[in-house]
């Protein structure tokens, strides 16, 4: 099992290590017959791990991960930084990665990552394992998204940083 990935109960039968898209397919395909939705957040050596259950009306909603940053050159580091790091070492879940200027003084210049609130969490042990690092404020929440997606001027630049397929 790989933190991230989630386990779910339907009708008798389990499934597990599944990514989110696998998961919202199972979910889509089998409607009212979901038991418990349960997302791997830690795999013990000993090969236990630490569940968290999901609630159905997270797999729906997004989250976001905001980096503000003053100049351009920067914010711009740090988005083909992710496009890198997402290449050498693929994220969790599908990411939707923005530069975008914004019409917030504060911070004109934002790097956006969002995802499904679910996996919120997948996403920040993927940037810490991967060893992103960036010297930007950040700014985490749902709110904090629709805030953003606000005061959005211009996308600059958008791409999909996209998971790898779970293990047949």
């Amino acid at each position: 099992m790989t933190p991230g990935r989630f386990i779910v109960r339907l009708a008798g039968a389990r499934h597990e290590n599944l990514t989110y898209d696998q998961l919202i397919e199972l979910v889509d395909g089998n409607p009212g017959e979901i038991s418990e939705i349960l997302r791997v957040h830690r795999v013990h050596g000993d090969g236990t791990m630490d569940l968290v259950g999901v609630s159905p009306n997270a797999l729906r909603a997004r989250d976001g991960l905001l980096l503000l940053w003053h100049d351009i050159a920067s914010a711009r580091r740090d988005y083909d930084a992710l496009i890198a790091l997402a290449n050498r070492a693929p994220p969790p879940v599908r990411i939707e990665l923005q530069l975008a200027h914004t019409k917030d003084d504060a911070a004109p210049h934002v790097v956006a990552l969002t995802f499904p609130l679910a996996c919120g969490e997948g996403v920040g042990q993927w940037l810490i394992a991967a060893g992103f690092k960036t010297r930007a404020p950040i700014d985490a929440s749902p709110s904090h998204l629709r805030q953003f997606e606000d005061a959005v001027s211009q996308i600059i630049l958008s791409a999909t940083l996209a998971p790898e397929q779970a293990a047949e």
